[in-house]
């Protein structure tokens, strides 16, 4: 039984230093889990449990630390309880004492949680040393009691796998959309296979107003590449998770500012914006125009808003990249209408004022980073990117089966899309396009949208409108990951070396509790070393412990003389009877009334004191004569 509590203080006590005990092989570590609210450090597995009965686990992590503590506390109260019938005749012995230091006092008659003030009132530090480790004893018993607590961590082990895709797209047509369906053409291609492509709104809103899970694999600016597929997740138990360095791929918007007038033209024409924007190309400048329909509503004069998404085409015949260009650029627009909704029909300019035009086009990054997923592929925390290439440039071969254009318009017409009109002129703080409706979720404000304030500025939206865009871009693609990525052919390929975290209860040490007990098992011996130092000798004929005893050590002395007519007084009334006596008392040999010489309690100066010498006093001459 000694050897188990040996076994668990020796493993504490390296937890506490920082040492790893952990055995087996070198690829095994621990980390915790995220939502363990008490982490720990890594390497540090703790201690496996002793057993699966609550009861065995019980008697060797509490039970036996507290019954080992127990025993200490009468060792301490019997010493305490000699001191206090040994440290007024200790005090004697010195010769020419006190009364109220030597036969006034009192120690026996309290317990020892309150000899610890009247001793050091009294200068007798070793007594109030050993007063204090009785006391000392109760907080050991709490300290050993808290020192081994259970928590859950996970145990790492080695772990390779087969991820089912590559980072390859496969060949998209990029007007295939759910716009182009509502249009008429019904050709399949990349992530579109029908419907009304309103997932990734669906997803985000719920994960916005639910904190709902985000689909596999996808994270909150990145999409991974899955490291294995579902039949291993679908093998293993909900609680494991694994670790993995993965590629990600994601996007956000580059945007610049249009302004009026330079190279940008915008007029509003009742419920009709036109459009027309420079946009320059590596091949020169292209012109790209739109005209966009938006609900006027009610003529209402009072300040209103509305907010635009433009998508734009090339004008005339211009090449295939320009006019590819003009397709995968968007035009984001917030307006102020200060007279309210009947100064459409007026055909009041718009200016910069109170207009800001954004002209955005997705930015493709990809790279890779550290994950940790549950066995059906959702993220655990937030993706560690190791590294990350915001220039595609040279992995357009890699990474596309057509070229990027391709991703980017279809994205642009699932997230970047209007529904039927793209807005609707508000006198109230309400969006007006869904990707605005999630900035107010984001930002948790409608500052961008109130009619009653500023146009927003481009530094003010731009933070804002990245998270938004580069959430639902991740969203989309983990969603349609199946339609949009090419499954993983070559076999011969090495595989996705990881971890694997399987959940187990084990046992820790309390770090404050270890301290705590180790302070005051420390402060035992120090104050055990002293007493034993000090310790008087055999100088008594007999322990007073009994009346007997006592009344031999004064009743032929002429003390007794003092204390005559005492015995009705209180405790107060004799202490002020010694001292206004103010005589001295001493231990050691005396002739008495009978004219014998006895041993006991005198005054001063008819008492012949012997030297007092303490155990170390005694060894000291031996111990210098052994070094002669």
């Amino acid at each position: 039984m000694y050897g188990i509590v040996t076994h668990y203080v020796i493993h504490g006590a390296c937890y506490y230093l920082g040492c790893n005990l952990q055995q087996g092989s070198s690829d095994r570590y621990v980390r915790s889990s995220p939502t363990e609210a008490r982490p720990y450090a890594e390497g540090n597995i703790g201690l496996p449990l002793p057993s699966s009965s609550t009861l065995v686990q019980n008697i060797l992590e509490n039970y036996i630390p507290t019954a080992l503590a127990t025993l200490v506390e009468p060792m301490w109260v019997l010493i305490n309880r000699l001191l206090c019938l040994l440290q007024p005749l200790e005090q004697l012995r010195k010769g020419d004492s006190e009364a109220h230091r030597s036969i006034d006092i009192d120690y026996s008659s309290l317990p020892p949680q309150l000899v610890v003030f009247k001793a050091l009132k009294s200068r007798h530090f070793v007594l109030a040393a050993v007063c204090t480790m009785a006391l000392l004893a109760n907080l050991l018993a709490v300290a050993f009691a808290g020192l081994f607590s259970q928590s859950t961590i996970d145990i790492s082990t080695s772990a390779s796998f087969r991820p089912p895709y590559d980072l390859r797209f496969i060949s998209i047509n990029g007007d295939a959309g759910p716009q182009t369906l509502s249009q008429g053409a019904a050709e399949l291609s990349g992530a579109f296979r029908g419907g009304d492509g309103n997932d990734q709104f669906l997803i985000a809103e719920s994960n916005y107003t639910r904190n709902t899970s985000l689909p596999a694999w996808t994270d909150s600016k990145m999409f991974y590449l899955p490291a294995f597929s579902e039949e291993l997740g679908n093998k293993n138990s909900n609680a494991t998770q694994f670790e993995a360095t993965t590629a990600a791929f994601g996007a956000n918007l580059e945007c610049e500012r249009l302004k009026l007038g330079h190279n940008f033209e915008a007029r509003l024409d009742n419920e009709q914006l036109y459009t027309v924007a420079n946009l320059s190309t590596n091949a020169g400048t292209v012109s790209c125009n739109n005209s966009q329909k938006f609900d006027v509503g009610n003529c209402l004069d009072v300040h209103s808003a509305l907010e635009l998404i433009v998508q734009l085409g090339a004008q005339g015949n211009v090449t295939r990249q320009k006019a590819e260009v003009c397709e995968s650029t968007i035009i984001l627009g917030w307006v102020r209408g200060p007279q309210g909704l009947c100064w459409l029909g007026k055909d009041t300019p718009l200016r910069d004022e109170n207009t800001l035009f954004l002209q955005c086009r997705p930015r493709l990054m990809a790279g890779t980073a550290k994950i940790r997923v549950s066995a059906n592929g959702r993220l655990q925390s937030p993706g560690e990117l190791i590294s990350l290439d915001t220039n595609l440039t040279s992995k357009q071969t890699s990474l596309f089966s057509n070229g990027s254009i391709g991703l980017i318009k279809q994205s642009n017409d699932y997230i970047l899309r209007n529904f039927g009109s793209s807005g609707t002129w508000h006198n109230k703080s309400f969006s007006s396009t869904i990707l605005d409706h999630f900035i107010i979720l984001e930002t948790n404000s409608t500052r961008f949208i109130n009619p009653n304030q500023t146009v927003p500025s481009m530094e003010e939206i731009m933070d804002p409108l990245n998270k938004v865009y580069s959430k639902l871009f991740a969203i989309w693609l983990g969603r349609n990951k199946q339609s949009l990525l090419l499954p993983a052919m070559n076999k011969e390929a090495l595989p996705l070396k990881g971890h694997r975290l399987d959940p187990e209860k084990r046992i820790f040490l309390s770090t404050t509790m270890f301290v705590i007990s180790e302070a005051i098992l420390c402060t035992y011996i120090i104050v055990a070393i002293w007493v034993y130092a000090r310790r008087p000798g055999e100088y008594l004929a007999r322990m007073p412990t009994s009346i007997a005893a006592i009344i031999t050590l004064f009743a032929a002395s002429a003390a007794v003389q003092d204390m005559e007519g005492t015995s009705n007084l209180d405790k107060r009334a004799r202490a002020e009877h010694l001292k206004h006596i103010d005589a001295r008392y001493g231990y050691g040999n005396f002739v008495g009334a009978d004219g014998r010489v006895h041993i006991g309690i005198e005054k001063s100066p008819f008492v012949q004191c012997k030297a007092r010498r303490t155990w170390l006093e005694r060894k000291l001459p031996l111990l210098r004569k052994s070094s002669i």
